[in-house]
């Protein structure tokens, strides 16, 4: 399995822009989320119910939403009202459709930029005295995750793209929802992984459904899932936070040995002094 090239697929066939193999994307922590992923080896996706966010994953704006689903396409342009059974089921349809893409959904999120932001460091780490970024490429995260598909819980599907920012002046279509931020989110420079659990297990191929529909029921109480990864290879550099004490650095150094991960760790260099 090759990172897809950009070219790779036409663009109208997906929402989001595949970034270059080498595109350079950070993920900021604290410290205790960092040894949590050592621990488990694993990528935490978030559910998109359990994002701040109140437009994860949204259509349109509320006020537009009978309008949605009073029209047989996602673009308005032929109405169902003429015939009320076909708009009952339209609306009963597209809400199906929405509710089985939400609960099926789960989102690993990166920060697009060459260099570590001074703003990120504020932004997506509680406790800025011990917090840490990791450091890596599309690619590099593209051949971690390869690892999720030799685990037989995990026969699924996941894309890399970067986010679309978007005013909501027409409407998303719901199988793209998740690769959608408003625009005033655009300073997030946004790369994201999305992951969809397929819930086939090979055990169970002769089953009736029931247990692979009760794992996503059980999977959908949780506030994510952590998916396999190898962080030899996802993992370019560590950066500690410009406000840490100097023993943070000698501790995420120790602490990555300890798991048997060989990583560079520095200082962000937004710590260095200035001369006047």
């Amino acid at each position: 399995m090759e990172y897809p090239d950009q070219d790779q697929q036409p663009e109208k066939y997906r929402p989001y822009v595949i970034p270059a193999g080498d595109t350079v994307i950070w993920r900021y922590m604290d410290f205790v989320k960092y040894v949590s992923m050592l621990n488990n080896g694993s990528l935490f996706f978030t559910h998109p119910d359990k994002f701040s966010d109140p437009f994860e994953g949204a259509v349109g704006y509320a006020s537009t939403e009978e309008e949605y689903y009073n029209t047989s396409g996602s673009d308005g342009s032929h109405s169902a009202k003429h015939n009320p059974d076909l708009d009952r089921v339209v609306k009963r349809m597209r809400k199906q459709a929405l509710e089985v893409k939400r609960s099926s959904t789960y989102i690993n999120c990166w920060y697009e930029n060459p260099n570590e932001s001074e703003a990120m460091w504020r932004l997506y780490s509680t406790d800025n005295y011990n917090a840490i970024a990791i450091k890596t490429t599309c690619r590099k995260l593209y051949d971690s995750l390869k690892k999720c598909s030799d685990d037989q819980r995990y026969l699924s599907d996941f894309k890399i793209g970067q986010v679309i920012y978007t005013d909501y002046k027409g409407w998303v279509y719901h199988e793209n929802a998740f690769w959608y931020k408003r625009d005033s989110f655009s300073h997030e420079r946004e790369v994201r992984a999305i992951y969809y659990p397929s819930y086939f297990f090979p055990e169970m191929a002769d089953d009736d459904g029931l247990a692979s529909f009760n794992a996503m029921l059980e999977d959908r109480k949780k506030p994510g899932l952590h998916v396999p990864v190898d962080l030899s290879i996802l993992i370019e550099k560590v950066v500690v936070s410009p406000l840490a004490a100097p023993w943070l650095i000698a501790l995420v150094k120790d602490v990555s040995n300890k798991y048997g991960l060989e990583v560079e760790v520095i200082e962000s260099y937004i710590a260095q002094k200035p001369f006047r």
